[in-house]
C-alpha cells in the first residue's frame, strides 16, 4: 500500500495549493486520510491512479468495446501507436459483421440471396 500526500497529488495535478487538490480528491471520490494524532493528509496511489485514468478508461471502453479494451489501455499507458492501430482494426471489421439491421435491409437481402440461388 503507497501513500501519496496531498503535496504530492497537488504537485502531480500540477496545482499550487493542497486545497485544490483536496478538493479534486472530493470530486473524483478519492479518499483522503490522516493518521491518528498528526494533520497530516494522504491517499492511497492506487484510488489516485485509478481515478485519474476514470475518463480515459471510459473513452477506451466506448471506443474499442469491450473485447478489446484491456489490451487498448495498455497500448495507451505505453504510447504503443502500432497496438492501437492494429486493434483498431480489429474492432472496426467486428463491428461492421454485427452491425444491426433494418427490416428493409433484412428483406433485400433474403430477396438477394433467393434470386442468387435460383441462378445458380
Amino acid at each position: 500500500m503507497i501513500r501519496l500526500t496531498i503535496r504530492e497529488v497537488a504537485d502531480t495535478l500540477k496545482y499550487k495549493s493542497t486545497k485544490s487538490a483536496h478538493r479534486w480528491c472530493g470530486n473524483n471520490q478519492v479518499k483522503v486520510f490522516s493518521d491518528l494524532g498528526t494533520r497530516r493528509k494522504y491517499v492511497l496511489k492506487t484510488d489516485f491512479d485509478l481515478a485519474r485514468l476514470h475518463v480515459t478508461i471510459s473513452h477506451v471502453k466506448r471506443t474499442y468495446g469491450e473485447s478489446h479494451w484491456r489490451t487498448a489501455l495498455k497500448a495507451y499507458l505505453n504510447d504503443n501507436m502500432l497496438d492501437l492501430i492494429v486493434i483498431k482494426q480489429g474492432t472496426k471489421s467486428e463491428s461492421e459483421s454485427q452491425a444491426k439491421k433494418g427490416k428493409h435491409e433484412k428483406k433485400f437481402l433474403t430477396e438477394l440471396n433467393s434470386a442468387l440461388s435460383r441462378t445458380n
